[in-house]
């Protein structure tokens, strides 16, 4: 199903005090400059597919939003960013990694904060031992991020935010049950489901993500380009997408893979899910299908030579080899994708042996990357005569959009210790 065009028929009752605002109250009741927390409705036909939001441990999912100050307020631009975190299939893999299947707390510091801020703090000594930046408290090039709607989108089902499952992986290691609702599809559609209720005018949308954030990238931007792009009017929507882990060996999508029921949200890509299931170059392709039938926005890729965490995945879910044989696989992607599209590019890390975090943290002082991501970002006016690609029907296009900027982060706070 496409985005939902009303948000009728939804319950709030799994909201409280601790959730934040439901997603029902008008957005202009929020206040400006104030980082908070919404949870979104579920729908009340639990048949209805994708449509029950929340994290791995059945509790509650919300996201963050925050508006800029009264005097840059507008309903033209938004970010956002989708956090990484890691991925668990199995019985050991999500033993290992239960703390991650609860919502996380770390933002919850920073309610009521400005962008300004929480940048302050996150300045600070202590501050700076969590490693992250808060991007919509920073200029990028020519992009002022603080003139932009913000949504962080968290992560707590372990499924690269495209599961469609609860699933009993009943391990004997304790007692028998093991219970974990893979819903992350429901979560990014609950979210995106908010933003096209309350920013029906965007010109410009730019999102990001690390790790498991940066492999939703493909699907966040179909949706969004699928509803954005459907008619005369064209919505700018670019990509970065920061150390995404994507290689999946075929061992893991012959044992594991169905454990998240990825098929639901591949299939709304235009994808014949048969066909790729078992494809170990799944990924690769999926997006190369994307960028053929999205528009002409621009797409990037940050990435090291050497990344721990990404090798780590990758052997853990069948791969072989060492760092030349992760970077020879990563590579050929890359060319396929910039086969693909003109538009897609990548920005390599020299001389580093790293992972990524929240806000860009660990590239932004990398030189060259600030020119190179503001290329990416630019807010500039797109031709409606621009040709939409032959399949506006399957995929919501554009991965940022750019001319009505609406920056929906999905959060990546805890991208070194996860993915």
């Amino acid at each position: 199903a496409p985005l939902a065009q009303a948000v009728n028929d939804l319950n709030y009752d799994h909201c409280t005090a601790d959730t934040g605002f439901r997603g029902d109250v008008p957005i202009q009741d929020l206040p400006h400059n104030s980082l908070q927390k919404i949870c979104p409705g579920r729908k009340v036909d639990e048949a209805e597919p994708l449509g029950q939001p929340m994290c791995g441990d059945g509790g509650a999912y919300s996201f963050y939003f925050t508006k800029p100050k009264v005097s840059l307020a507008n309903e033209e631009k938004l970010l956002i960013e989708v956090q990484g975190g890691g991925a668990c299939w199995d019985s050991a893999t999500c033993a290992g990694r239960s703390n991650l299947l609860s919502m996380p707390t770390l933002f919850d510091f920073f309610l009521g904060f400005s962008c300004t801020d929480i940048q302050t703090a996150l300045d600070s000594p202590f501050g700076f031992e969590l490693g992250i930046t808060a991007l919509c408290a920073q200029r990028i090039g020519n992009v002022n991020l603080s003139t932009y709607n913000t949504i962080f989108i968290p992560y707590c089902t372990q499924d690269i935010h495209i599961g469609d499952k609860i699933i009993d992986y009943n391990s004997s290691d304790n007692n028998g049950t093991q219970v974990v609702a893979h819903h992350g599809g429901h979560n990014i559609m609950a979210t995106l489901d908010w933003v096209i209720q309350n920013f029906p005018n965007l010109k410009y949308i730019d999102i990001t993500g690390c790790s498991a954030g940066g492999t939703a990238m493909p699907f966040v931007y179909d949706l969004l380009n699928k509803h954005y792009n459907n008619n005369e009017e064209r919505v700018s929507i670019n990509v970065i997408m920061d150390s995404a882990v994507f290689l999946t060996p075929e061992p893991f999508l012959r044992n594991y893979f169905g454990n998240w029921n990825p098929e639901t949200m591949i299939t709304m890509t235009g994808i014949d899910f048969e066909q790729i299931q078992y494809d170990p170059d799944y990924a690769t392709k999926l997006t190369e299908h994307i960028l053929q039938t999205g528009g002409d926005d621009q797409w990037g890729f940050v990435t090291h030579e050497k990344d721990p965490v990404s090798l780590k995945f990758w052997e853990a879910m069948g791969g072989v080899g060492n760092f030349d044989d992760w970077w020879s696989e990563m590579s050929v992607s890359f060319e396929v994708w910039k086969e693909s599209s003109d538009n897609f590019n990548t920005f390599l890390i020299p001389d580093a042996e790293e992972h990524c975090s929240f806000g860009f943290h660990y590239v932004l002082e990398t030189p060259g990357f600030k020119s190179w991501a503001s290329e990416k970002w630019e807010e500039v006016e797109v031709d409606d005569d621009i040709a939409l690609g032959d399949d506006q029907s399957s995929s919501l296009s554009n991965f940022l959009v750019i001319s009505n900027i609406v920056v929906v982060t999905l959060v990546s706070v805890l991208c070194l210790v996860a993915m």
